[in-house]
């Protein structure tokens, strides 16, 4: 389980490594989410596009709402609202690597109303845009000419 004070925003978004690392993270990922008998981590990971409240969260481990954040952050290091964000953001570089989806249709598809907020927080935990990232990571299709 994820212990102690990190500071994801250090790093920057895996730039030098690549899909590679994306798929690893994605695969400790779903082991972390799968080892821990925390239902709303599961919950997080299964709606994380949906609009995710910490009331919600606290319900579903039957916890006060107040005391959850607590409880949350004393397991995780991290606040749900923080791990929420970190979720989504890397549910959404998947898909700008993968996808030619527009950057509105990504925000809302991983859980975001608007594209400002996503990209807002995608620069935020990642230090660049999703767009500066899908012109680094995105797979060239079939269809483009390499240059």
């Amino acid at each position: 389980r994820l212990q102690g004070n990190y500071d994801f925003s250090a790093y920057p978004g895996n730039l030098l490594f690549g899909n590679s690392v994306r798929y690893l993270f994605y695969y400790i990922y779903d082991k972390f989410v799968e080892k821990q008998s925390f239902r709303s981590l599961k919950y997080i990971a299964e709606n994380f596009s949906e609009n995710l409240t910490v009331a919600k969260l606290a319900e579903i481990e039957n916890y006060n709402r107040f005391y959850y954040t607590d409880w949350f952050k004393s397991k995780t290091g991290i606040l749900p609202s923080e791990y929420i964000q970190i979720v989504r953001i890397e549910k959404a570089k998947a898909l700008l690597a993968d996808t030619g989806y527009k950057i509105i249709e990504i925000a809302l598809q991983v859980g975001y109303d608007n594209a400002s907020s996503f990209t807002r927080t995608f620069k935020r935990l990642e230090h660049i845009s999703p767009r500066e990232y899908r012109n680094l990571f995105q797979k060239p299709s079939p269809s483009r000419k390499a240059m």
